[in-house]
């Protein structure tokens, strides 16, 4: 065996180690999950048009994974597990790039040998680049068929056969188009698309270098062009039907400016500049992995010898090589450097034009560019591996350098591939627990018809048995459907509304009981999972303590499994202990839940004018007990309308449908501030685009604005720049985290002008870094103060009026990272107040009806649902503080009401009005036991012994008091007993000494007996008996340990006693007149009188307690606005129209399912009435239903989120429900299938014809003898005075190759003739000098202007200077350029910075010239040169 394959052997043996070695033991997923997991199931659903899982369904972008499915279901098939698997294929990858590295280089320089295609086939893997993007399969498959696809396309270049019906001619372009199948649709092809720019300098040389002719050119493009168009079919068609659901993703996952702001010059040149490589959080790195590649400065340098030796290679290379190599690295990297720094202001006008060309329907998925780095890579691979070849045995020759070049080669291969040698090549491990395996296995077995419902929702999969990542374990373990609420997601709009609405509630822990079950149940769902090993921190989820309280508290889920063992991957850090004990799963059954695709009946139907986020209040209403029907009042027409009018339907109007931008990366408080109706939306889950159909902010009293508000990496709906002008101290305009807040302007107009005096400022108390100076500016006066850290700070603003008032932040102070914030501001003037109108649709459908209609609306009964806009439990998140309203009635209604209520301040008035008492005599405590109505003040001074005030809080301390008219008071009689009647007990607590106080002045004091009662005389004054209103006791000292049960003070006798009303009849009676009603808010300025519902009030900290109406409340046909008032604040408030249905719930149709696949359904149903058909998955265009035979028409949004359609009358049908777009996507799959089996016989005859001469003709293909192929064997045609053109004439493309006396052509050119005759192209030299500045200018910006110029400059002061020369300056200035990247790196050098890549611009500008020095070098190619080359 010669030494050449023994090394080829040991290289293939040392890469088969390091692909097992790495992770070894464990599996680890550089894509979906389930495609080494699953490959065999999937391969049905992803040839499928629809996916129904696990996102509530959506068109199938995904087709293209299949021909990598087939390839890793073989390798399933055949034993391998899924890590071996994953390691197998990758291995097969690597290998097959090296080798296609190899044989293209030998291709392309014939005369280097084969030790440089050797070389470049190491090379092709070890640098920087095939380590950290290459490990990926999105990058690695297509990676792996470049090399042998640009073989393919030059050889279909050169073989163009006889006629152009002959086989011969087709057999590359066969070729080519199955290698581009075999890279695969995934990510919708856009590697291998990009990966067609490869294709550009081959074209240019195959016209300008070997002078092929036009027909032939365009002839091998055209039928390339035609089997890859040809072989994508099957992915193109239900591609291109799956665009709006692509857009949404890409949309919602990483920005143009986060792409674009690493991809600096210094880092896409030496294989970096991909945005995730540089993101971090709490947990560390994103991809630590590769963190070495961007926090070792000895790394980075070493790193940046790569592109900067690739640029020095080059000089080994000749003529069409040169320009092929040449021309790719400067395609790939401008490409790959895109819009740096950012998209709105790119470096260079190609950034400007490729925002403008990602900005194009459909092209955002070409954002990231850094994805065509394996053209780069390439490119390197050759230049490298043929000077290596060159200059690596002179070297080895020599004794004192032989060792400095092999520790060198050594030194940057090892750091160029650090990650693979140190057990840190793949970077996505994902044992899988064996509870999750258990979990699936047990609910597979359950009713496949039905979904499984995963809760609670994630920005994406985060488990804490793994790392983060894209995709989620359903479709790898779970063969039923299963329904995963998503916070970016992949479902229609009214799909993603509806699962962001139940996510979203269970996430902010807010949730009606009954809520999740009621979901799960119109969501076709009789599983419910609930995951208590997701990490939930992050992004600001639920607990799972709160997780099982909230299922706990569900009459409508029952528990059915617990799944791995107590505490696994469940605890945190702060987690209590039983938060701790919960198991990772838990399974639970729904009560009630059918199928997914399903029938219900539409005789009790709703209409609801809102959205989603309609069902939590909803349920709280009782409105959804039997799952009614519904659909959006804005999703029907007048006549639709009308068939859903009657008192047996109700309309639902709601302050949901709210106008406001989504949160994608935050879980709870995702939604953002409300919107009025003439701000854009951005990112949204809000349903339509008319503001007549949505919740939308109206403001009132001053107009506030501000530069910034919210976090720097998520909006927050409670940051409000209102809140500063509120009135409200507890809320807060916050702003400026990451200590950007310096500059921030506050800007209050008020509606007239305010002599404003001293304006007051507040700071919110956020954390470490505080607001330190503040500048207000008004009527040409300008004030600046310094802020305390509490309290305020006073502006004096003298005599100036004005109505525009400005706050600047001048500085802050303290380190961190925090919000900073202004919680209040007074200036005299109107607040800001922020209300929501609700929508207005059902005015708009009233309009439209007809009388008869109308009459019928009037008597369909209509509630109005309104609820606050809470945050998580913590009340300082609350998006709104107070419930303020305007809703608009189409007709004039008359309502019951019931409201959730937090009282602040003392609940004992309450109480007291409730119970009857007169107002004249009021009792009231500093706090009482449990704060339960049994244990209040008035019950020691209501003369009844078996009643009692128990305090409540810290007993020393604790103070009641008794105020009525002014009266004698000779003393106070103290009744005192055990609080919970065991006067044995040593662990009560009584109260010892007491001081009585008159109007506030003290009187007596006393020491109580621990059980009876107590007199305590009061002395008079001056021989007066003491006179007052209010006589308090305050206990100044205890006895007990303070920590048992208080006393009881069965009487306080003061000389007065509280007294009933008379004549009161049951509460439940009261009109709003009643005396024990009590106004929690108003109408239209008129006052809502309400009494509580049960026996427990509830506090500020707190749910609302339930409330209910005293009276009716009607309301007139128009306006109507609701607002607040003092010491109440309404978490919801339902009005209930007065006129109800009695009518009985109609039957439920029967309903037999015959086909359930993903595309198309059969059902045999019987209806007693009208009935609805629902498909249980998101609505979208291409569904279509027919019941026996008939077209139903068009879907309609049933259910809040699915496709149906209506059945009108009883019957007996037979549904079929199609998704149409299947049908062209099985059209288009046997069109590629055809292309495919053709191109494998066009491609594989010529190899048969080949064997037949084989003994007549000898391996021109033997050691370094060019194949008769070879582009370089037809130079002999290209005619004389070819190769020695000046560069000006020839513009840099002689072809310089090294050459032997080659054997004549044979009839492989055949009768054809291949090149032609080109006159050089005589460009004036001024012409070829602006083209360069211009052409550098334009794709490097001002660096390639620049360096444009002084290469002109150079070539016009020394014309024959050696042109390696540009390519050795090139170099340096890449290493130039790393230097001061990180010397301005500064405090960030060796960390993960993603800011400080465009901290400063040098680095960039740097390079960028470097490169258009280096590649004039490269592509400008003098006579003497070649000559020399030579």
């Amino acid at each position: 065996m010669t030494g050449y394959r023994l090394s080829v052997l040991g290289l293939t043996l040392l890469l088969a180690l390091i692909v097992a070695l790495n992770g070894f033991g464990h599996f680890y997923t550089d894509i979906k999950p389930e495609v080494y997991l699953a490959p065999g199931r999937m391969i049905r659903q992803y040839l499928s048009a629809w996916t129904d899982t696990p996102y509530l369904g959506s068109p199938n972008f995904n087709v293209g994974l299949v021909p990598v499915l087939l390839v890793t279901g073989a390798l399933r098939g055949i034993g391998l597990s899924p890590e071996w698997t994953f390691k197998v294929l990758h291995f097969a990858l690597w290998l097959a790039t090296a080798w296609g590295t190899a044989r293209l280089t030998r291709r392309l320089v014939p005369k280097a040998g084969q030790w440089a295609g050797l070389a470049a086939g190491v090379l092709i893997l070890a640098n920087p680049y095939t380590i950290q993007a290459g490990s990926t399969l999105a990058i690695a498959l297509p990676m792996a068929l470049l090399p042998w696809s640009l073989l393919a396309f030059i050889r279909a270049l050169w073989t163009p056969g006889c006629r152009w019906f002959s086989p011969q001619g087709w057999a590359w372009p066969a070729t080519f188009g199955l290698l581009f199948f075999a890279m695969s649709g995934m990510n919708v092809a856009i590697v291998p698309i990009f990966q067609l720019l490869a294709l550009l300098p081959i074209l240019w040389v195959a016209r300008w270098v070997w002078r092929l002719r036009w027909p032939v050119v365009l002839g091998a493009l055209g039928k390339c062009s035609g089997f890859v168009i040809g072989v994508s079919i099957y992915w193109l068609v239900p591609g291109f039907g799956a665009v709006a659901t692509g857009n949404q993703i890409v949309d919602e996952s990483e920005s143009l400016t986060g792409i674009a702001k690493v991809a600096s010059y210094p880092e896409v040149l030496r294989g970096m500049g991909l945005w995730s490589l540089y993101g971090q959080d709490n947990h560390g790195a994103w991809v630590p992995q590769d963190a070495v590649f961007l926090t070792s400065p000895t790394v980075m340098v070493l790193t940046m010898l790569w592109p900067a030796l690739a640029l020095v290679a080059m000089r080994w290379l000749h003529g069409a090589a040169r320009v092929m190599v040449g021309g790719t690295v400067a395609i790939s990297a401008v490409l790959m450097v895109g819009m740096f720094p950012a998209a709105g202001h790119p470096s260079s006008p190609f950034g400007i034009v490729f925002h403008w060309f990602v900005d194009l329907p459909g092209m955002a998925a070409f954002r990231t560019t850094n994805k065509v780095g394996a053209l780069l890579a390439l490119a390197f691979a050759i230049a490298l591996g043929v000077a290596a070849a060159k200059v690596l045995p002179k070297l080895m020759s020599r004794d004192g350098l032989a060792p400095l070049a092999a520790v060198s080669v050594l030194l940057l291969l090892v750091s160029w591939t650090l990650p693979a040698l140190t057990n840190r090549l793949y970077t996505s491990p994902m044992d899988i627990p064996s509870y999750w395996k258990q979990a699936a296995s047990a609910i597979d077995r359950g009713n496949a018809d039905s979904a499984v419902l995963f809760l609670p929702g994630q920005t994406r999969p985060a488990y804490r048995w793994t790392v983060d990542r894209p995709d989620d374990v359903a479709n790898s373990l779970f063969s039923r459907q299963v329904i995963l609420p998503e916070t970016s997601p992949n479902a229609s709009a009214p799909g993603g509304n509806f699962l962001a609405s139940l996510d979203s509630t269970m996430e902010n822990g807010v949730v009606p009981s009954g809520t999740v079950s009621t979901y799960a149940r119109y969501l076709g769902a009789d599983t419910v999972l609930m995951r208590h090993d997701i990490n939930w921190e992050d992004a600001g989820g639920v607990r799972p303590g709160l997780v099982s309280s909230i299922a706990a508290d569900d009459k409508g889920l029952h528990g059915v499994a617990n799944y791995g063992l107590p505490g696994e991957f469940v605890g945190g850090p702060d987690s209590s202990a039983d938060e701790s004990q919960l198991p990772p799963l838990q399974e639970y059954s729904v009560t009630g839940a059918g199928n997914s695709v399903r029938v219900e009946p539409t005789g009790n139907s709703l209409v609801v004018a809102g959205d989603g986020w309609s069902v939590p209040a909803m349920v709280d209403a009782g409105l959804l007990h039997a799952n009614p029907n519904f659909r959006y009042a804005q999703d029907l027409s007048a006549k639709q309308l009308a068939g859903s009018l009657g008192s047996d339907h109700t309309l639902v109007l709601t302050d949901t449908n709210a106008r406001r931008d989504a949160i994608p990366n935050r879980l709870s408080n995702n939604q953002g501030p409300l919107l009025a109706a003439d701000q854009p939306l951005g990112v949204t889950r809000t349903l339509g685009d008319n503001p007549q159909d949505q919740t939308v902010l109206e403001r009132s009293g001053a107009q506030v604005t501000a530069t910034a508000e919210g976090g720097a990496f998520f909006d927050l709906p409670y940051a409000v720049p209102e809140n500063a002008v509120d009135g409200d101290p507890s809320t807060a305009w916050l702003f400026g985290d990451f200590n950007r807040a310096d500059g921030a302007r506050l800007t209050i107009t008020e509606p007239d002008a305010v002599k404003l005096g001293t304006i007051r400022i507040a700071q919110a108390p956020v954390g470490s870094v505080k607001l330190d100076k503040l500048t207000i500016r008004a009527g040409g006066k300008t004030v600046t103060r310094k802020m305390p850290n509490t309290g305020y700070a006073d502006f004096p603003m003298g005599d100036v009026s004005a109505k525009k008032v400005t706050v600047t932040v001048d500085s802050t102070r303290g380190k961190g990272y925090n919000l900073v914030g202004i919680s209040d501001i007074q200036l005299g003037g109107q607040l800001a107040l922020r209300s929501a109108r609700a929508p207005l649709t059902f005015d708009t459908l009233y309009q439209r009806l007809s009388a008869a209609d109308r009459a019928r609306f009037d008597a369909t009964p209509m509630d109005v649902l309104l609820a606050r806009q809470q945050g998580t439990a913590d009340p300082d998140d609350d998006a709104e503080t107070q419930l303020r309203r305007v809703i608009s009635l189409p007709d004039e209604r008359s309502f019951d009401a019931t409201a959730a209520v937090r009282v602040a301040g003392s609940f004992e008035a309450i109480y007291d009005r409730v119970a009857g008492l007169s107002p004249a005599v009021s009792a009231t405590s500093s706090d009482f036991y449990f704060r339960v109505a049994a244990n209040r003040a008035s019950l020691a001074a209501d003369g009844d012994p078996s009643t009692a005030w128990q305090p409540g809080g810290k007993l020393q301390g604790a103070w009641w008091q008794l105020t009525g008219s002014e009266r004698d008071i000779t003393s106070v009689s103290v009744t005192q007993g055990a609080g919970d009647g065991d006067a044995s007990n040593p662990r009560d607590s009584y109260a010892k000494d007491v001081t009585i106080t008159v109007d506030g002045k003290e009187v007596a004091t006393a020491v109580l007996k621990e059980s009876g009662t107590t007199r305590i005389a009061i002395p008079p004054i001056d021989g007066k008996a003491v006179r007052g209103k209010k006589v308090r006791m305050t206990i100044d000292s205890i006895t007990g340990t303070g920590g048992g049960v208080p006393p009881r003070f069965t009487s306080i006798d003061t000389g007065a006693q509280v007294q009933k009303l008379d004549h009161l009849g049951p509460i439940t009676d009261a009109g709003s007149n009643d005396p024990r009603c009590t106004t929690v808010a108003t109408v239209d300025g008129s006052p809502v009188r309400m009494r509580p519902a049960n026996d427990q009030l509830q506090g500020t900290a707190a749910q609302g307690g339930e409330w209910a109406l005293c009276g009716s409340l009607d309301l007139s046909k128009g306006t109507h606005r609701i607002e607040p008032v003092s010491g109440f604040t309404l978490d919801n408030l339902h009005l209930t129209d007065t006129q109800r249905s009695s009518s009985a719930t109609p039957a439920q149709p029967s309903a037999r399912i015959a086909d359930n696949s993903s595309t198309h359904k059969t059902l045999r149903v019987t209806t007693n009435g009208p009935s609805a058909v629902v498909l249980g998955q998101s609505i979208a265009d291409g569904w279509h239903a027919t019941a026996n035979g008939k077209d139903l028409g068009a879907p309609q949004t049933l259910d809040g989120y699915s496709s149906g359609w209506l059945l009108p009358k009883a019957g007996k049908y037979t549904v079929d429900i199609t998704y149409s777009p299947q049908l062209r996507s099985t059209i288009a799959l046997g069109v590629s299938l055809l292309v495919i089996l053709l191109a494998v016989a066009l491609a594989v005859l010529p190899f048969f014809g080949k064997l037949r001469t084989a003994k007549d003709e000898p391996d021109e293909d033997e050691g370094d003898e060019p194949d008769e192929d070879e582009p370089d064997e037809a130079d002999a045609s290209a005619g004389p005075g070819y190769a020695g053109r000046a560069p000006e004439r020839t513009l840099g493309m002689a072809d310089t190759w090294e050459r032997r006396r080659q054997r004549p052509r044979r009839a492989a050119s055949g009768p054809r003739r291949l090149t032609t005759r080109i006159a050089p192209m005589r460009v004036p030299r001024v012409a070829l000098e602006i083209g360069l500045v211009l052409v550098a200018g334009f794709f490097v910006g001002w660096a390639g202007l620049v360096a444009g110029a002084a290469v002109v400059a150079v070539l016009r002061w020394r014309r024959s200077i050696p042109t390696w020369w540009f390519q050795l300056a090139g170099a340096l200035l890449l290493l130039v350029a790393m230097g001061v990247y990180l010397l301005v790196l500064g405090d960030a050098r060796g960390t993960l910075s993603a800011d400080g890549v465009a901290r400063s611009m040098w680095p960039h500008w740097l390079a960028g010239a470097g490169l258009v020095i280096g590649l004039v070098g490269v592509l400008h190619n003098s006579g003497r040169e070649a000559e020399d080359d030579r």
